[in-house]
């Protein structure tokens, strides 16, 4: 009988040394305390924190750090190589044509031009090295004044080199201080000259569009001439393109792209241009 009441005491020590082994802590301690005082090791066993979730949960939130760690050195490496990149894309100016435009602005041409001779030894390409020749040429201390030099500069060989090495937006600047440097004729002059080119790849257009008839066509004629509000010939042609409507005929065939409707509609189904009402008779 003492030998089974032993038996049954030992394999239930089993229980508080398994619950507390679960939870971090020593089965072989947990079982002793359980093989002499059953009751309150299973207690105590049952009511002690687990261990184990506390230190999963450690493991996952140092490992949450770490990630964020390197997260903020990957972001800072990745600034650190953009502005790297920003930097060797634009690089600073060179000093010597700064000394250039100093020297400009203090009159002393001779000094300007020699700065300038030495960065183009270097650069042969720098625009900004011929700009500067340019305002020497004219006597002008600094590149914004050539707009209002009054002076020709589209002939000057440097202007010429300084828009040929000149980036897009560059380009763009020179090509307006040119027109702003023109005389008043001469500005008029131009603008003619180039409504006048506006005017024949306008109507090239038209002719191309009228004689394809593609309804996709038609329609971005119509919609880009409506937008060409800077222009003053652009309503007079896209009236002219409007197919009058003659109430004597039950159908009307649109000038542009060649459909056949009712008269009693406003505008092309296909090309959506608005037919004029100039032509009401009968």
């Amino acid at each position: 009988m003492v030998l089974f009441y032993f038996i049954v005491v030992c394999l239930l020590a089993f229980i508080p040394a398994s619950i507390a082994g679960k939870k971090g802590y020593s089965s072989v301690g947990y079982y002793f305390f359980g093989l002499f005082l059953f009751l309150p090791a299973l207690i105590v066993a049952c009511c002690i924190s687990d261990k184990t979730y506390v230190s999963e949960r450690e493991i996952m939130l140092d490992r949450e750090l770490r990630n964020i760690r390197n997260d903020i050195a990957h972001t800072r490496n990745g600034a650190n190589a953009q502005l790297a990149q920003s930097a060797q894309q634009k690089p600073a100016e060179n000093p010597l044509i700064h000394r250039a435009y100093l020297s400009m602005e203090d009159g002393d041409w001779e000094a300007a031009d020699g700065f300038l001779e030495r960065v183009l030894d270097v650069e042969p390409e720098n625009s900004r090295a011929y700009v500067g020749k340019l305002c020497v040429d004219l006597r002008i201390t600094n590149e914004q004044a050539l707009s209002n030099c009054g002076a020709p500069i589209g002939e000057n060989k440097h202007y010429k080199r300084a828009l040929q090495f000149a980036d897009a937006s560059y380009r763009r600047t020179l090509e307006s201080y040119e027109m702003s440097a023109l005389m008043p004729e001469e500005r008029k002059k131009r603008e003619f000259e180039q409504k006048e080119l506006t005017y024949l790849s306008v109507m090239k257009r038209i002719n191309d569009v009228k004689q394809r008839k593609v309804a996709n066509e038609c329609r971005e004629l119509i919609s880009d001439l409506e937008t060409l509000g800077d222009y003053k010939d652009a309503a007079i042609i896209l009236n002219e393109l409007r197919t009058p409507i003659n109430y004597n005929n039950q159908m009307i065939k649109c000038s542009l792209c060649g459909t056949v409707q009712g008269v009693s509609r406003s505008f092309c189904a296909r090309c959506q241009i608005t037919f004029t009402k100039g032509s009401m008779t009968g």
